[in-house]
């Protein structure tokens, strides 16, 4: 005779108090597949690597083309982009300081072309272009350093 025949005909006997009659007294939660928990696992090892990856590359206030600066730098020339900060963090203070963008702009040139020159290839190519591109929009962007 089972367990549930004891308690009466057609009773439900996973939801008897007593757990003696061969089920806990309260429902059990379903268990986690064991695909998601290593979804997880890799989730938080892929967070934990972001905290690692090398600095960001700002250059300037209009994300999308420092975004695409970075991408390019980062994938073809990563040992540059160290340096490329700089001439970057230099060209940002220079217009912050109001000195002619002009100045500004060529002294980021300059720069660029100090370092990616030496590269030189693909790298020397993207120098060329970054200067080109900050030549041509930098100041459009320059009246909105140093305002408060």
């Amino acid at each position: 005779m089972g367990a549930c025949s004891a308690v009466g005909r057609g009773a439900d006997c996973r939801l008897h108090p007593i757990p003696w009659f061969g089920f806990p007294a309260k429902p059990t939660k379903p268990s986690i597949p064991p695909g998601l928990i290593m979804l997880k696992y890799l989730l938080v090892l892929v967070i934990l690597r972001l905290g690692a990856v090398d600095a960001r590359l700002l250059c300037g206030i209009e994300m999308i083309t420092s975004n695409m600066m970075e991408i390019q730098i980062k994938l073809d020339c990563s040992s540059l982009l160290a340096q490329h900060q700089e001439c970057c963090s230099n060209h940002g203070v220079c217009y912050v300081f109001k000195r002619p963008w002009q100045v500004c702009d060529q002294n980021y040139c300059d720069c660029v072309y100090k370092i990616a020159g030496k590269a030189g290839g693909l790298c020397q190519t993207y120098g060329e272009s970054f200067c080109t591109l900050v030549k041509e929009t930098g100041r459009n962007f320059y009246d909105f350093y140093g305002k408060r």
